[in-house]
């Protein structure tokens, strides 16, 4: 019997990609899926075409913390407990712009959504009998940490904003893992590479005929993408392999600055309050 049969899988980025072939994958093992998606005609046709019953989508965009808030309350009421979290949504978009919480969008929709989905869930994840969080993070995480430019205020560029992203990505799955080992969660974090898929559509402005091309041509199938995280789903979770970064089924060593402790807990402090004001900023407008 697979290590998957009856466990609960909640995913997100799960309607296209990576995140649909993977779901496919886990469904066919015998585990119930829980999409969170933004469009829920996607999300029902998803549903169809997963093998095996009791599976759930709710509807949610990731660019918004409220609705991610709301629809974790909503997945609360419906099920007892969370076995895997996968965060796997992401985009990048060619103009700097704000969320309607006057955040940086690529920032929320790739990194902090995942901090926020994961804290909303720890409730459901302890109720697990080998609970664990996999992040979808990437190659292209190499960059700089600038703890006075998180959001990236100054100069601003579509590559430069998905890459930081990610770099968050993996910090935050490195404090995670730090903070919640008593819990016995185990946190770990992947790279798909280079996936011909439709990410990221109609927000890369002049570029994205490129990026489509090199996709197109050089890009892996979603489902080969998917390989280190089906890998790590299919597994029974380590607490002595915990806060890693994978490629393909290894782990293996990130960028320097994707491995400085300082700028985790750095960016876990700016993260934390960042969320709490949001949440107040709602309440006040209630």
């Amino acid at each position: 019997m697979s290590i998957l049969q009856n466990k609960i899988v909640l995913i997100t980025g799960a309607t296209s990609g990576i995140g649909r072939a993977a779901a496919i994958a886990i469904a066919s093992q015998g585990a119930q899926i829980v999409i969170l998606a933004r469009n829920g005609e996607k999300a029902e046709e998803l549903l169809a075409e997963l093998p095996g019953q009791g599976h759930l989508y709710f509807v949610c965009d990731m660019m918004s913390i409220a609705e991610i808030r709301n629809a974790s309350e909503r997945i609360k009421l419906s099920i007892s407990r969370v076995d895997i979290l996968i965060n796997n949504a992401g985009t990048w978009f060619s103009e700097r712009k704000l969320t309607a919480e006057g955040q940086e969008r690529t920032f929320v929709v790739n990194y902090l959504a995942y901090l926020q989905l994961s804290l909303q869930m720890k409730e459901l994840l302890v109720e697990s009998n080998h609970p664990q969080i996999i992040n979808t993070a990437s190659f292209y995480h190499k960059q700089t940490f600038d703890t006075h430019d998180i959001q990236m205020q100054n100069d601003y560029s579509m590559s430069k904003a998905y890459a930081l992203s990610k770099l968050y990505v993996i910090l935050m799955t490195r404090e995670l893992s730090r903070r919640w080992k008593s819990s016995q969660i185990v946190v770990n974090c992947f790279d798909p590479g280079s996936v011909d898929s439709n990410f990221g559509s109609g927000e890369g402005g002049w570029m994205e005929p490129l990026f489509r091309f090199q996709k197109r041509w050089f890009g892996k199938k979603p489902l080969e993408g998917a390989k280190p995280l089906l890998h790590l789903a299919s597994s029974l979770p380590d607490l002595d392999i915990t806060g890693q970064y994978f490629q393909n089924t290894n782990v293996v060593e990130p960028s320097k600055n994707a491995q400085n402790d300082t700028h985790a807990c750095l960016l876990w402090d700016y993260s934390i309050e960042l969320l709490q004001k949001i949440e107040t900023s709602a309440a006040a407008k209630l």
